[in-house]
């Protein structure tokens, strides 16, 4: 049977079967990161499935780090970075707290790392649900973003959870699914904070 190939995998019969490898040749995934395939199956949340794709493993794997996770719960950034403590792989806390900065320029400036993001409502007030994604560049050195509540558009009939997307794409999704998540729209978006490597 003849096989068409796409840059998220290949074409058997009637359906799109995922390709790893191809979707690093095609630049859709960063090299050394990953796409968890298991989020329907654990039902991980941004952080535990933003950890996977950072670690290149899967969420089953990484939900092992945070023994007292619960569906629906967060996981603060300090029992993130106890674990990045744990695996010999230290990582520090940058503040931004509202500084206007690009995703893209944070990653000019640090290269790969885990953002949180943090939400005011239209009466002015925090929201309680910030929300965590990845940031890299690819082989052909182009920023891209795992959300695990992303839809790549070009994934035709793969249902995936998560996506690695740019960051135009990615901003085009975000309110959709950040409104659901909270049960009401956002007025603001704003870079709370970026975990990366410490470098010693």
């Amino acid at each position: 049977m003849p096989r068409d190939y796409d840059k998220n995998g290949v074409y058997e019969g009637e359906h799109w079967i995922v390709d790893l490898a191809h979707m690093y040749s095609y630049g859709v995934i960063p090299e050394g990161r990953s796409l968890p395939l298991d989020v329907d199956e654990t039902m991980a949340n941004c952080v535990p499935s933003s950890m996977a794709a950072y670690l290149k493993t899967t969420t089953a794997e990484t939900l092992k780090y945070f023994p007292n996770w619960k569906q629906g719960k967060g996981i603060h950034t300090r029992e993130v970075l106890q674990v990045f403590q744990n695996l010999d792989f230290p990582h520090i806390k940058k503040e931004y707290r509202k500084t206007v900065k690009t995703i893209g320029e944070i990653c000019n400036e640090h290269g790969s790392g885990l953002a949180v993001f943090g939400f005011i409502l239209p009466d002015g007030k925090w929201n309680n649900t910030d929300h965590m994604v990845v940031f890299d560049k690819n082989k052909f050195n182009n920023l891209l973003i795992y959300d695990v509540n992303a839809m790549d558009p070009d994934q035709y009939d793969i249902y995936i959870e998560g996506a690695w997307l740019t960051e135009k794409d990615w901003l085009k999704q975000i309110s959709t699914f950040m409104y659901a998540a909270m049960g009401q729209a956002y007025e603001e978006m704003f870079l709370k904070h970026i975990i990366i490597p410490k470098h010693i």
